[in-house]
């Protein structure tokens, strides 16, 4: 299958349709805050306004060559298309990444378009056109004054604080098999996506925002570093027929994520 990748660093947050068949139950859902249609390549520069709503959202998916009501009409996809397209993209600040996915319909040779916005961390507040957008269910506008100064000062603020520098580490010493247990539990909470894979750390990490550029940051180390700190705990507690307090001690090593049980269930043993 071929993609189109402009200024390329995707991460996925729901798969691309790769079949008609596939396209059509998406296109049934109708559309969502994370799911615009588009009848043509037309409305590119209204597609432009929804991407980067769903750029400063959650991510999200347009499907031009589908009707508003759901209808999977396609068009013919050239050269130009794709022209306009780039046109389109070079109206971002900060650039963004976008993956697209071309759907043939039947065998008419018209084809869907899928463009798929996922979300970075170091590229938001987004604009196109010089302009920020905001995805409020399936109403794309203008984002507030005031929502675009605050998410301007979260990122300004999170880029100079400890836990967002590069560490001097690699995934090898990371505790693997807490980041698939945490990446389990979180499906099962519905805080990821069912189709995510404990297979491929990197893109978990990534959409965690615990590697930036390709490296791990401080904060991927306290949570999920194989030995990442030492804590003592000291207990006192009465005996029967004792004079004064018998103390004792205990120290455990680990993680952010493994700490907390371990504390607890050495305290308990005391």
């Amino acid at each position: 299958m071929g993609s189109l990748r402009i200024w390329a660093r995707v991460l996925s947050c729901k798969i691309i349709p790769v079949t008609l068949q596939e396209l059509r139950n998406l296109a049934a859902r109708g559309e969502s805050e994370q799911l615009e249609f588009k009848q043509s390549s037309a409305q590119f520069p209204r597609a432009g306004e929804t991407l980067c709503a769903f750029m400063n959202g959650r991510g999200g998916q347009v499907l031009v060559g589908v009707g508003p009501d759901g209808s999977v009409v396609g068009q013919t996809l050239a050269d130009k298309t794709f022209q306009n397209l780039a046109q389109v993209l070079r109206r971002f600040d900060p650039p963004i990444s976008v993956e697209s996915e071309k759907i043939p319909v039947g065998t008419s040779g018209l084809e869907v378009l899928v463009l798929k916005a996922t979300p970075m961390a170091d590229s938001l507040p987004c604009a196109y056109d010089g302009r920020p957008y905001q995805r409020v269910g399936t109403t794309t506008s203008v984002m507030p004054q005031e929502t675009y100064q605050r998410i301007l000062l979260e990122r300004t603020h999170s880029r100079h604080r400890w836990e967002n520098e590069i560490a001097d580490v690699t995934i090898n010493e990371l505790d693997v098999q807490e980041i698939r247990w945490t990446i389990q539990t979180s499906i099962a909470s519905g805080r990821l996506p069912a189709d995510t894979s404990s297979d491929d750390l990197t893109d978990v990490l990534d959409r965690l925002g615990l590697r930036v550029r390709g490296s791990l940051v401080n904060a991927a180390v306290v949570a999920f570093g194989a030995s990442f700190c030492l804590i003592t705990l000291n207990a006192s507690y009465d005996l029967p027929g004792s004079v004064a307090p018998t103390k004792t001690n205990s120290s455990t090593k680990g993680n952010f994520m493994v700490m907390p049980s371990d504390c607890l269930r050495k305290l308990c043993s005391f």
